[in-house]
C-alpha cells in the first residue's frame, strides 16, 4: 500500500468519536488546517475555519499529494487504534502505564486563600 492509499484509508475510516479536525501537510510544504473533510476516490476537499490569503475556505486535494496529517486533538492516544494504529516495538510485550482516564478522578481544587493583613 502506497502513501496515497493510506491517506485515504485513514479518511475513509476516520473514527465518529475523533474530532474531523487537523492539520494537511503537502507535498508542496504547505500546510491547511482544517475542521470538517469529505472523502471520494483519489482526492479529499477539506473545510478551514478562516478563509485562507486567496480568500478560500476549502481545498481539494488528492491523496497523493499528502505529506503528513497532523491531529489537534489532545485526546489518549489509544483512540487511534480505531484507525488500524496498534502498539510496536518493545512496549508491544512490556505492560502499559494507567492512562489519565484509567485512573481515580482527582479531587476538586479548593480555591487558594490569600491571607489578609
Amino acid at each position: 500500500m502506497d502513501a496515497a492509499q493510506s491517506f485515504q484509508k485513514l479518511f475513509e475510516t476516520w473514527p465518529a468519536e475523533v474530532p474531523r479536525t487537523g492539520l494537511l501537510v503537502t507535498t508542496f510544504n504547505e500546510t491547511i488546517p482544517f475542521v470538517d473533510f469529505l472523502v471520494s476516490e483519489g482526492t479529499l476537499i477539506v473545510q478551514r475555519n478562516q478563509p485562507d490569503s486567496q480568500n478560500a475556505r476549502k481545498a481539494i486535494i488528492a491523496y497523493g499529494a499528502i505529506s503528513a496529517v497532523k491531529l489537534t486533538d489532545p485526546g489518549d492516544l489509544a483512540v487511534y487504534t480505531r484507525f488500524g494504529f496498534r502498539v510496536g516495538g518493545a512496549a508491544a510485550a512490556a505492560p502499559t502505564a494507567p492512562t489519565r482516564s484509567s485512573l481515580p478522578p482527582m479531587p476538586p481544587r479548593r480555591p487558594i486563600s490569600t491571607p489578609t493583613a
